[in-house]
């Protein structure tokens, strides 16, 4: 008779970090379901607010192939450090924008582009530290690390913007990042 496998765990330390980082990160982008609302407190109508959006949009598309090769030539952990640290300054930055223009297409693109790179490096890491075998299961384990925030998130913001407005949401959602990084 032989013995039962045993499988590799999926659950190691560093997986658990990385989806506790990132669930804190999907967290904090919830919790910016409402910068609309941001936005057209400071005057963008919702087409401007669109665009605004949209831009952002295709800068986060056109970034991706080059933080997929940074990923590979610089290494997944400081592609993390480096992003977490411009997306929550990114956050903060949202405080000094006070109209529509360029600063508000900016500091969004900043907040966008840095987002993704988490996303990517985050998944990235995640799938290089799961045992080949689980990758699968893993993998669906690590993506509730970005589904449940999203449903929390904004639960959660909605308190937040109540008791201090959109200053007390960017700290809040600040503080979700600097406690993950």
């Amino acid at each position: 008779m032989t013995p039962p496998l045993t499988a590799e765990r999926i659950w190691s330390r560093v997986f658990t970090t990385v989806f506790a980082a990132a669930f804190l990160h999907e967290l904090a982008f919830s919790m910016m379901i409402n910068l609309p609302g941001y936005f057209a407190q400071l005057g963008a109508s919702e087409g401007q607010i669109g665009l605004v959006f949209s831009l952002a949009g295709v800068a986060s598309f056109a970034s991706r192939p080059i933080v997929g090769r940074w990923l590979d030539l610089v290494g997944r952990k400081p592609i993390m450090l480096v992003a977490a640290a411009v997306n929550g300054a990114a956050l903060l930055l949202f405080l000094t924008v006070d109209a529509y223009g360029w600063w508000m297409f900016t500091t969004r693109a900043i907040f966008v582009v840095s987002e993704i790179a988490l996303f990517t490096a985050f998944l990235t890491y995640a799938a290089d530290t799961l045992p080949p075998d689980r990758r699968t299961q893993g993998l669906a384990l690590y993506g509730l690390a970005g589904l449940i925030p999203i449903g929390v998130g904004s639960l959660l913001a909605e308190p937040v913007l109540d008791a201090g407005g959109f200053p007390a949401l960017f700290w809040t959602a600040f503080g979700f990042i600097a406690a993950a990084w």
